[in-house]
């Protein structure tokens, strides 16, 4: 087994509590801020989900992997990504920036 935090099964369990718990919460077009959404793992798991998903992130290497991410799984019409820290980014904005 590879080496990091995945070969740690509590981790591993955590990870899949999270995922479980997110899979549950994301309904069919409902909007969620995705804050700090890093490579896009959760924010791509609650758009398969059927929610619409806005990522922000400050790192603009991470948000390319997340819009990576997006494409190949063909969500880009579910997420939207904002190059932003999302401490001082006003949240106002963002839900005007993906109004239907």
């Amino acid at each position: 087994m590879s080496e990091g935090a995945f070969s740690d099964p509590e981790y591993r369990e955590g990870y899949n509590r999270v995922a479980a718990l997110l899979v549950t919460l994301a309904k069919s077009q409902e909007l969620v801020i995705d804050v700090g959404c890093g490579v896009g793992f959760w924010s791509t798991l609650m758009a398969k989900h059927g929610a619409r998903v806005v990522s922000l992130d400050q790192l603009s290497r991470l948000l390319q992997k997340c819009g990576g991410r997006t494409k190949r799984l063909k969500l880009e019409s579910k997420i939207s990504r904002i190059l932003a820290d999302g401490f001082t980014y006003p949240l106002e904005i963002a839900l005007l920036m993906v109004q239907p």
